[in-house]
């Protein structure tokens, strides 16, 4: 009865949020580039569902972390375990954690080990410029890990001199201190960011300490184009209960160092470009946090590579080449093939004992053309890998304008994911890998439309993913006592409908009460070939339901408000610790709020996190945090315009 009652009123806030969409007007809004692409086209061209956060509403809504603003979009699942960014998930259209691809200005982040540090970013949000988030299978253009969809973060040194400096207070004993920099001169902008978070933590064990250090330029010259970024993280939290209940005092810290230089050289209808990169991860992990001894893991990886495309246009369309390379290699205590003679590990009385290495090759081929109305896009990717071969997989998208504003798209599109080192080779006793696994791969059709016209855009589309060898960690259903294990499903069949209204009111009037309004809804539904008898980790704990809406409106002169709903509904459930009964994740809605106070120097705001004071779950037997305030300022000293 009790579930039954919170689905009543999941539908009544679907209803209410979405009788707010009455607005319309006919005013031209600028167009915008989308980078998630080796072709970069304009958003009004896309064959594919795309969600855009820019600055702007970054700077509103009530969130500090990458995390958190993603969770707004929705066809996008982030499972949290802990607050403000310390362990977080992602997961878009159904996939798994491991299935999405996430990468800084173009350039692939993820962790080879495990997904799980995927969002281990070394980056601040002050420097975001946007996020871009391409829904559905992207392996043809980006390859392995674009399985189900990719997140691009956009940073941009800008073209003046300034300095700001910004910081919250917060329940908890939260704090944070920032400091982003952006120096201009001719030819040259170089953007650097410094920033540092700490809490005492919500309940036992779940204090953190996390500080991000981040560089980037942009050189322009006669030569060609320079971008270089720089990067460092570093994390140090309680992890209370995150991989098994047994042991809640559990310890973790990361480190993560990334770097690349891309160059690029226009001559007439051509586009070159070389892109050399490097990401350094470093895992410690302690099961009884004031007992290293009972049980620790390390682990260091590291991935470098290089990456050459070449894009041409002409009267027949426009072609683009793509080569690249990465090494994928680990460094163990536990997990791996062991090593010769055992390493040391840096400032720690540990070794590495095993290691594990894979060298990945691909060729992507991308022809796009445009007759008239119509426009389509399609090739292919030849991928190499020296655990499981080659494998080819292709792909096309389309697009038919029925009108300047409305148009309907199309696609269909292969991807694949090669398993991760822990789903391979870990064993802890709890956890137990499969050096066994095949990749992952899949079939994805999608059908859809959009209507973008003056302060007004909707999207909405269905679509279907055929999967097939789907990993996932299973075990004995409702026993607590047996280890998780790493196993291909025959098959995985994901569907489902995905809806975007969003206003923009201020855009055609800057006075306008309301700023912002947008909700947004997916409703997906699975076919899985899984035993009964055996448990999901992961694969089948997907959001059948989620609805988000936002709404931004000013207050009074300066003064300002930003309102955030996210409301969800997951399948699957977890057995609690606390008396081995199984139960289902309940639906729940989160209410979000900051006022702020905005002049041309500082911002003053004070946000409100479930103000609700909801208790939810997004991990089973992890507990997320409560109602939680915080107060902060962004202000900015030097300023060339």
């Amino acid at each position: 009865m009790k579930r039954n009652l919170k689905k009543i009123a999941f539908l009544v806030i679907l209803f209410i949020s979405s009788n707010l969409y009455a607005q319309k007007d006919t005013i031209e809004l600028e167009e915008i580039y989308i980078h998630s692409s080796r072709m970069p086209i304009l958003y009004s061209e896309s064959s594919r569902i795309l969600s855009i956060i820019s600055r702007e509403e970054i700077k509103l809504v009530p969130a500090q972390t990458v995390q958190d603003i993603l969770q707004y979009i929705a066809g996008v699942d982030v499972r949290q375990r802990g607050a403000e960014g310390v362990q977080a998930d992602l997961s878009i259209r159904g996939g798994s954690f491991e299935q999405a691809l996430v990468l800084l200005n173009g350039v692939k982040i993820n962790d080879p080990q495990t997904g799980h540090h995927n969002l281990n970013i070394p980056i601040d949000i002050e420097s975001i410029e946007r996020i871009e988030i391409l829904e559905g299978a992207a392996a043809r253009v980006y390859g392995q890990n674009a399985f189900s969809g990719a997140i691009n973060i956009i940073t941009n040194p800008t073209n003046s001199s300034n300095l700001k400096i910004n910081g919250f207070g917060g329940s908890y004993g939260l704090y944070k201190i920032g400091i982003a920099a952006n120096l201009a001169s001719a030819g040259l902008n170089q953007h650097l960011s410094f920033s540092s978070k700490s809490s005492d933590g919500y309940i036992e064990n779940t204090d953190f300490q996390d500080k991000n250090l981040f560089y980037h330029s942009q050189i322009d010259s006669k030569y060609g184009f320079f971008n270089l970024q720089l990067g460092y993280l570093e994390k140090f939290f309680g992890a209370n209960s995150f991989y098994t209940p047994r042991f809640p005092n559990q310890y973790e810290e990361v480190n993560s160092s990334f770097g690349s230089l891309k160059y690029s050289k226009n001559s007439k209808n051509w586009k070159f470009a070389s892109t050399y990169f490097w990401r350094r991860h470093k895992d410690y992990f302690l099961l009884k946090r004031d007992d290293p001894s009972f049980y620790e893991n390390n682990h260091l990886t590291d991935v470098f590579g290089s990456e050459y495309s070449v894009r041409h246009i002409s009267k027949f369309g426009t072609s683009a080449l793509n080569l690249e390379y990465r090494k994928e290699k680990l460094l163990s205590s536990s997990m791996g093939e062991k090593l010769d003679e055992a390493i040391a590990v840096k400032n720690r009385d540990a070794n590495y004992l095993k290691h594990y290495e894979r060298d990945v090759f691909s060729l992507s081929l991308e022809h796009a053309y445009t007759l008239k109305k119509f426009h389509t896009a399609g090739g292919f990717i030849l991928n190499w890998n020296n655990d499981f071969g080659f494998s080819a997989y292709p792909g096309i998208d389309f697009n038919y304008e029925l009108s300047e504003y409305f148009k309907v798209i199309a696609s269909i599109n292969t991807s694949f994911r090669t398993p991760s080192f822990t789903e391979l080779l870990y064993n802890d006793g709890n956890s137990i890998g499969n050096k066994l696994l095949k990749p992952e791969e899949a079939l994805s059709f999608e059908v859809g439309a959009k209507w973008n016209k003056g302060i007004f855009k909707t999207q909405a589309s269905i679509f279907r993913t055929l999967g097939k060898e789907i990993i996932d960690w299973t075990k004995p259903v409702n026993d607590l006592t047996q280890a998780w294990f790493a196993q291909n499903i025959s098959s995985l069949q994901t569907s489902g409908i995905e809806a975007e209204f969003s206003l923009f009111p201020s855009r055609s009037n800057p006075k306008a009460f309301v700023r912002t309004l947008r909700f947004a809804y997916t409703y997906l539904w699975q076919e899985a070939s899984i035993d009964e008898n055996f448990d999901s980790r992961y694969v089948l704990d997907f959001l059948k339901h989620k609805a988000t809406f936002s709404l931004q409106h000013k207050i009074y002169k300066k003064l300002s408000a930003s309102w955030q709903i996210l409301a969800q509904d997951r399948e699957g459930g977890f057995v609690q610790f606390t008396d081995s009964k199984f139960v289902e994740y309940e639906i729940y809605a989160l209410v979000n709020g900051r006022i702020s106070w905005e002049n041309k120097f500082a911002t003053l705001y004070f946000d409100a996190n479930n103000l609700l004071n909801t208790t939810y779950y997004d991990f089973g037997n992890i507990p997320m945090p409560s109602r939680w305030f915080k107060i902060g300022a962004k202000i900015s000293i030097l300023n060339d315009k």
